[in-house]
């Protein structure tokens, strides 16, 4: 996979919330080629909690949401934990 293969990048929670996106690109956090592709979005689990309780529909346009994501695990890559640890330029 490529970043030219990522339509948007969402990042979520804390994370998403309090990132300053040109910040995250300029120290190499967060690819420059993806740059104008990310949406910061905050708590997504309160939010949809809240979404969930209040629209019958919001189960429809989860489902399809559900069905264009891919679930990209890398806690688990080895070759990903290297990868990070020796991209850190501290």
């Amino acid at each position: 996979m490529t970043f030219d293969n990522i339509d948007t990048l969402f990042l979520a929670g804390g994370f998403g919330n309090y990132i300053n996106i040109e910040s995250a690109v300029k120290i190499g956090l967060l690819s420059p080629s993806l740059k104008d592709r990310i949406i910061p979005l905050g708590n997504t689990s309160g939010t949809g909690a809240l979404a969930a309780l209040k629209s019958i529909r919001f189960d429809n346009i989860l489902d399809k949401i559900k069905s264009k994501a891919i679930v990209v695990e890398l806690a688990g890559d080895d070759d990903f934990a290297v990868e990070f640890a020796m991209n850190m330029m501290f």
